[in-house]
């Protein structure tokens, strides 16, 4: 996944960057998206130092996606059957991998609705969903 464009601003009170406005895109593997999608974007630190990168965007009515990346393991959520994921990749013991090693799996819609309304809340004063037009973000609350 390459971002062409991502408006960053530091929140003091969260110690993380975040996104503000569209994010720019610019393809994901080997098919090209070029255009400015909702979504957000934050990076980060855990309590422990851990560094943390999560993003959800959504393509119009066509596809969502969620990618969360935090101690070597990749998070996975997408309405695109092209984004290759298996019900094998579930929730791996970190504690096994190797520290070069990177691990993918799948997280829940309540995982990717959590870290929204997360965002929403911390960044810009509102937890209340309202991306109803793709079915993985089917929530509102």
């Amino acid at each position: 996944m390459v971002f062409s464009t991502v408006n960053l601003k530091w929140s003091q009170k969260f110690k993380a960057f975040y996104s503000t406005g569209n994010l720019g895109l610019s393809n994901i593997n080997k098919y090209d998206h070029h255009g400015a999608f909702d979504g957000f974007m934050e990076l980060r630190k855990n309590e422990d130092g851990t560094q943390c990168f999560t993003c959800s965007s959504r393509q119009a009515r066509m596809h969502a996606y969620y990618f969360g990346y935090e101690d070597n393991r990749l998070m996975i959520q997408s309405s695109d059957s092209g984004i290759p994921m298996t019900s094998s990749q579930r929730r791996p013991n970190a504690a096994k991998q190797n520290w070069l090693s990177l691990c993918s799996f799948l997280v829940s819609d309540e995982e990717t609705i959590a870290f929204i309304k997360r965002f929403r809340k911390d960044y810009l004063g509102s937890s209340r969903i309202t991306i109803s037009r793709v079915p993985l973000f089917k929530e509102e609350g």
